[in-house]
């Protein structure tokens, strides 16, 4: 099975012109179109930072069977909440798919979903920070789905956006690379991914705001092999491979940030032919060239041992 990550980059900013809606379209239309040079045939999409109800409508129909969009509170595993008149049962969710502003996950497929559950982060961004950052306004979450591939084999899917790190907007003090929250947020997910899916095989991918990179490689890119034992990458040059690079229309001016774009399998599977995706360049309806988005996607074969 071949699964893409991307982070699309939709941020709801006033005064300022990321042409979201038009990119939108064009990663849904190499999405759609299996003969576009650009299209490699995915069976799962790992989406990040579709944070409008807009957009969300334009990739729920890219010509995927299934788009799993969990509102906020919808699938809130956080353990089992006392109920108001006693008793406990799960939290209710208060709708059905995410409003603008809430985890910006998608996940499309072909394949079938039979179960479907989303985690909200508990350690998040200083709320100070709110208008410096904004991490506190989004609520971080992750997403994970078992597919059903026959009556015998079953696998899940996870697909998450860690908190990001702010250090090269900053200098001094007013630095804040969240690398601790990060680590705490990679260790919240595993324990949800022990008591939803126990030991049975899992792969996980998205945007972990840290890799192998100089730039980019910090406490919890250094603590995920010791929370994720035994989980591997497809092979991949670690240093020239970026999905968060200077070459890129909307990263003009900025460092490389090396590989933030991640997918991760545990040992039940084999993994290979790692290659970025969504990393050409059009031309906007305005003559403007711009990428798809500020990141490259990262694409990666996973087979599932016998």
């Amino acid at each position: 099975m071949k699964i893409l990550t991307l982070n699309v980059y939709m941020k709801p900013e006033i005064g300022a012109n990321f042409f979201a809606e038009e990119r939108a379209y064009k990663i849904c239309n190499v999405l759609k179109d299996k003969k576009h040079p650009h299209n490699k045939k995915w069976d799962i999409v790992l989406i990040q930072e579709a944070w409008t109800v807009g957009v969300r409508k334009i990739f729920k129909n890219c010509g995927y069977k299934t788009a799993v969009d969990i509102g906020k509170g919808a699938w809130r595993a956080t353990g089992i909440m006392r109920h108001r008149r006693g008793g406990f049962r799960p939290r209710p969710g208060r709708h059905g798919n995410e409003l603008n502003v809430d985890s910006g996950l998608l996940i499309l497929t072909n394949l079938s979903v039979d179960e479907k559950y989303r985690y909200e982060f508990k350690n998040e961004g200083k709320i100070t920070n709110i208008f410096s950052d904004g991490e506190a306004i989004a609520n971080k979450s992750v997403y994970l789905i078992r597919i059903q591939l026959d009556e015998n084999r079953k696998f899940w899917v996870a697909n998450t956006h860690l908190i990001a790190n702010y250090c090269d907007e900053t200098e001094g003090d007013d630095c804040v690379s969240y690398e601790v929250v990060r680590t705490k947020q990679m260790y919240e997910m595993k324990n949800f991914f022990n008591k939803i899916a126990g030991d049975d095989p899992i792969v996980f991918g998205g945007d972990i705001n840290s890799g192998e990179h100089p730039n980019s490689k910090e406490l919890s890119w250094r603590m995920l092999p010791l929370i994720f034992p035994g989980y591997k990458q497809a092979p991949h040059d670690q240093l020239s491979i970026q999905t968060s690079s200077s070459e890129n229309t909307f990263k003009e001016g900025q460092k490389d940030g090396g590989k933030l774009d991640h997918i991760f399998a545990s040992p039940h599977f084999d993994i290979s032919d790692g290659e970025l995706a969504f990393d050409a360049v059009f031309e906007s309806q305005s003559g403007k060239r711009l990428n798809y988005s500020d990141h490259y996607g990262w694409s990666s074969v996973v087979k599932l041992r016998d």
